[in-house]
């Protein structure tokens, strides 16, 4: 009898930075109010505008990710496409 992992789901972790961490929950924390409010929950997940735009207020977070990303697709063989953009 064999067992073989056909599914195998590769799980890839990196700590941030903790004066990172603290600069991205200071943000959160003073625009928290500005989340709209959908029945019972507060998100801007269907909002057009976010109350936090990676670009503009975390390029450092947006540059650890993107960074991350391709760590995880060399050690994976995993690949994305190029154009691969973060909403």
């Amino acid at each position: 009898m064999e067992l073989k992992p056909l599914f195998p789901t590769p799980l890839y972790w990196n700590a941030v930075d903790p004066k990172l961490a603290d600069k991205i929950e200071q943000l959160f924390l003073s625009r928290l109010s500005d989340l709209p409010r959908e029945n019972i929950h507060s998100t801007d997940f269907h909002a057009e505008n976010k109350i936090i735009d990676l670009d503009k207020d975390l390029p450092d977070l947006k540059s650890e990710i993107m960074n991350n990303i391709q760590t995880f697709c060399e050690m994976t063989g995993i690949s994305v496409t190029p154009s691969m953009q973060l909403t």
